[in-house]
């Protein structure tokens, strides 16, 4: 594979979690008032660096 070439599947899913963890995570922290739950964001940057990370 070369370089900066991701698997179509990975990109399709990284996107998808991404939005998932951002809207849940601000929706438990501000709406529900989950303080705790709100560390959901913490794995935004997280599928961001596996994203980003080397090619398989």
């Amino acid at each position: 594979m070369r370089w900066g070439l991701r698997h179509p599947f990975l990109i399709f899913a990284c996107d998808v979690l991404f939005w998932i963890f951002l809207v849940g995570g601000l929706a438990a922290r501000y709406a529900a008032g989950w303080r705790i739950l709100g560390a959901l964001l913490l794995c935004v940057p997280l599928i961001d660096v596996v994203l980003l990370g080397p090619p398989f």
